[in-house]
């Protein structure tokens, strides 16, 4: 029984399917492979499939092109679990692998800190979110567990929704589950996200509610994040031409005439833009290749029409009509650097034939006496020939230039006429100034290219190589928190990540506004940082992540999601009170069932103070209000707020009127139920 299948897209555009049955399948050119491709770009042992214990492995064998999954090259020899719906390049040769179990699960470690609590003292029940441990590429599978503890004594069925994601990603085991009484029952919810281009990169906010079906105002909601990777997915085809060839040429797809325009059609299957380089080999060097444009990027699902056009080198006016071969490779200059080639083929055919060579020998007797005048102003002196003095990069370093950075060359030649710079070949700027300077956009390079300077005159022409090294931009790859969110006014431990890839030195600026223990984030880490350290937020906190290397400085802002502390009468109203003492005035009122925002306690932890409309606050007895989700020995500690002391009148003095105080009746404030702040 066939546990996978693997399709295979061959440059020719032909298309295969391969069941996969046996528990060890190797991929190569020698033909004794279990899946031979007779491809050059392959190795003749290439990879390898392995089925062990219910997972497939795949291995590249120390391959000369290297093996990519999902644009990632795999380390050689080194095992790489397939879950379905990966896309694999092997040399020029594109294949995808589909599990035929519908329903594969990523193994899981449940850590600890994954898991979510869920709960509120007045509901029977509590809820525990474990959030996927792994992010996922489209196409693959990872799971999350729902587990729900039923602290009453009589049985309840509970009802299970999931949201917030696209149609097809989420396949929950049950919707509804019934519990008894001090019992535990798990819902598994199964997430695979759609192998598409309109499949976005990025962290996905599922919301996660549990309800009593009988009760449905009785329910929990918490939500988990779903990281989902890009996927790569190319391809490239030419497009036959409008009219056929001349009689006896070839006919596939790739053949047209000398100077006809050819259609080269791209195509970006893949979720992430998708940066692209064209380039024309010509093997014979007999032809003069043209590609309009020869770089684009493409958008995730977007197509886009290449033309090419192709003039010999030297043109032939007698003979016989030849055909020339060349290859279009495409490559991508992101981490992938994949390459993919397709064939092309152009015929020339010459307007006399071989013939007429001889028909034309009764002229060249008339050409004599023009040749002897053309040798005599040959053997004239002759005016120096092109040079070229100068040709520099002005960057920095010309060692290595990041591609958000412009390519500055600078030259100086003699006796010219024309001057052409190329890339690796491909003419990207053409003056006629001796001598000048131009800024080079390098968006579509990555890697080692070879820049030339060429220059022709009257009498001859010169050239000169440099070597370029074009480097990926500094940029932030990752920087997580936790606990998300964080919470307003009360004390917490704070942990944060990042990673800078390239980096030299990175720190984090914005802590000294939540944090009263070192370290404060001042001390330069490398290109993984890592900081835990306890404080408190008075205040929405913004950090910001800076990351230099030689030189380059990039800053990335960051406004952390905040949510503020909550409290609820216990039983009845619950007055509060201008000052944190029994005898203040009452300048407000909680009612029963009402949630209020507390952002303080007094310094002896007997009062909380409470948010009212307005910027007003009042202070409420700590015993009358219950707090959810945080402890109230945690709130910070106002130690301003002190009950006044009253001033005694001087002994002899004290009379009836002294001890009478009359004090103005105050309307008591309704406070209305607070959404938290962030």
């Amino acid at each position: 029984m066939a546990f996978g299948r693997l399709d295979v897209y061959l440059p020719s555009g032909e298309f295969k399917t391969f069941s996969l049955h046996e528990d060890s399948i190797s991929i190569g050119r020698s033909p004794g492979s279990t899946i031979a491709l007779d491809t050059d770009s392959l190795s003749r042992y290439h990879a390898s499939l392995i089925r062990q214990d219910g997972t497939v492995l795949l291995t590249d064998l120390d391959s000369i092109n290297g093996t990519f999954v999902d644009g990632t090259r795999l380390t050689a020899n080194s095992a790489h679990t397939l879950y379905g719906g990966e896309e694999i390049i092997i040399g020029d040769v594109r294949l995808v692998f589909q599990m035929l179990d519908d329903s594969p699960t990523r193994p899981m470690l449940v850590l600890e800190d994954a898991t979510r609590r869920l709960a509120r003292t007045e509901l029977p029940f509590f809820v525990e979110i474990e959030a996927p441990e792994f992010p996922i590429p489209p196409g693959a599978h990872i799971s999350s567990t729902i587990r729900i503890s039923n602290t009453g004594d009589s049985a309840l069925r509970f009802r299970i929704e999931i949201g917030g994601l696209p149609d097809g990603w989420a396949r929950q085991d049950r919707r509804e589950v019934e519990i008894a009484g001090g019992g535990v029952g798990t819902v598994v919810i199964n997430f695979k996200p759609r192998r598409r281009s309109e499949s976005k990169p990025g962290d996905y906010s599922v919301l996660v509610v549990v309800s009593v079906v009988d009760q449905p105002d009785l329910k929990l909601s918490g939500v988990v994040i779903l990281r989902v990777l890009p996927f790569g997915s190319f391809g490239m085809a030419l497009e036959p031409p409008a009219r056929r060839p001349a009689a006896g040429a070839d006919s596939a797809p790739g053949t047209t005439r000398m100077g006809v325009p050819m259609r080269l059609h791209l195509h970006n299957g893949g979720s992430a833009p998708l940066p692209i380089r064209l380039i024309a080999r010509d093997l014979d060097e007999a032809l003069r290749l043209q590609i309009e444009p020869s770089a684009l990027t493409l958008a995730p699902g977007a197509r886009a029409v290449v033309m090419l056009i192709a003039h010999p080198r030297r043109t032939r006016y007698f003979g016989e009509a030849r055909a020339y071969s060349f290859d279009i490779v495409a490559r991508s200059t992101d981490a992938a650097a994949f390459a993919v080639p397709v064939r092309a083929t152009v015929d020339e055919r010459p307007p006399l034939p071989g013939w007429a060579v001889f028909a034309l020998g009764g002229l060249a007797v008339a050409l004599v006496a023009l040749l002897i005048v053309g040798a005599l102003i040959l053997l004239q002196p002759r005016a120096a020939g092109a040079a070229i003095d100068r040709f520099v990069v002005l960057n920095a370093d010309p060692a290595q230039i990041a591609q958000t950075e412009a390519l500055r060359v600078e030259w100086t030649a003699q006796n010219v006429d024309t001057i052409r710079i190329l890339i690796d070949e491909l003419e990207v700027h053409r003056d006629t100034a001796a001598q000048g300077t131009i800024a080079l956009d390098t968006a579509a390079l990555f890697g080692d290219h070879q820049l030339s300077l060429l220059v022709s005159g009257e009498n001859g022409s010169a050239r000169q190589d440099l070597p370029i090294r074009v480097i990926a931009p500094l940029t932030v790859g990752t920087f997580s928190y936790a606990p998300r969110p964080l919470m307003l006014y009360v004390t917490q431990t704070l942990t944060l990540d990042w990673q800078v890839p390239g980096a030299g030195t990175t720190r984090v600026a914005g802590l000294q506004d939540f944090s009263f223990s070192a370290p404060t984030g001042d001390a330069p880490f490398g290109e993984v940082g890592s900081l835990t350290l306890s404080g408190i937020a008075l205040a929405p906190l913004t950090l910001t992540l800076d990351a230099e290397r030689d030189g380059a400085v990039v800053s990335q802002r960051y406004d952390l999601e905040m949510t503020s502390p909550q409290c609820g009468a216990n039983t009845g109203d619950v007055p509060l009170r201008a000052l944190p003492d029994g005898s203040g005035q009452v300048v407000a009122t909680v009612p029963s069932g009402t949630t209020v925002v507390v952002d303080a306690q007094d310094s002896f932890g007997r009062w909380l103070r409470v948010q009212l409309a307005g910027g007003a606050r009042g202070w409420g007895e700590r015993t009358a209000l219950n707090c959810v989700g945080f402890s109230p020995d945690d709130l910070y500690k106002a130690i301003d707020a002190l009950p006044p002391v009253p001033s005694l009148p001087p002994p002899g003095t004290l009379s009836s009127a002294a001890t009478a105080t009359t004090i103005a009746p105050v309307a008591p404030l309704i406070v209305p139920t607070q959404t938290p702040a962030g």
